[in-house]
């Protein structure tokens, strides 16, 4: 048995309406992934610059070459977790130290 036009239009309405609905979800979930990115970037600077390193040194120390790190500071590339408990020791701090977004000295 098939639909008749004014089902089938419904249906294709409310087709649209969900996808509508998934692209501004999209749209949001994109949008706080960026913002906890920069946030990182920010803490990854700021952990260096409080352990008095260089991205130089740091990068020797984690293994890698120093334009990942500062792709890292720059929030150009995502960091693992365990690439941030990596760094995180290599500064010297603990978690809670390192999260502690009252110490961030670069936010205007």
């Amino acid at each position: 048995m098939g639909r008749t036009p004014r089902q089938s239009r419904n249906a294709l309405e409310g087709n649209k309406s969900t996808l509508k609905n998934r692209q501004q979800f999209k749209r949001r979930i994109d949008r706080a992934l960026k913002e906890r990115n920069e946030l990182l970037a920010l803490r990854l600077h700021e952990g260096r610059e409080s352990a008095d390193l260089s991205q130089t040194e740091v990068a020797q120390m984690f293994g890698r070459d120093q334009s990942f790190i500062s792709r890292l500071e720059n929030g150009l590339q995502i960091a693992t977790f365990v690439e941030v408990e990596r760094l995180v020791t290599i500064y010297g701090m603990k978690f809670p130290e390192f999260w502690d977004v009252s110490r961030l000295r670069l936010l205007k």
